[in-house]
């Protein structure tokens, strides 16, 4: 699959693809397991610095969604800045009097 080496391995959800790490690279395998174990060419997805961030076997810079179409992949903190969760609730209440019948 990669003769270069890879790390950061996941999988889709449905096991018929195969994600990992090469250098700052996201790359995909097919793999199918019918008749036999079969992995295809490893194609190279994107590429992102943060890939390698402080990235080891224990420690995974990105997620696959279930269908293996979309990617989060994490980044480092900048800083010292304070971290900030803004939640917003009855957001649909101050938009209440814009809304047309």
């Amino acid at each position: 699959m990669s003769p270069n080496g890879g790390t950061q391995v996941r999988w889709r959800k449905d096991g018929k693809e195969l994600f990992y790490v090469e250098g700052d690279s996201l790359m995909a395998a097919p793999i199918s397991t019918t008749p036999t174990l079969t992995i295809g060419s490893a194609e190279r997805l994107f590429s992102d610095a943060h890939l390698t961030f402080g990235a080891g076997e224990d420690y995974l810079n990105y997620d696959v969604a279930p269908d293996g179409r979309k990617f989060i992949v994490r980044e480092p903190e900048l800083g010292d800045s304070e971290v900030r969760i803004r939640v917003v609730q009855n957001w649909h209440e101050e938009f209440r009097d814009r809304e047309q019948d």
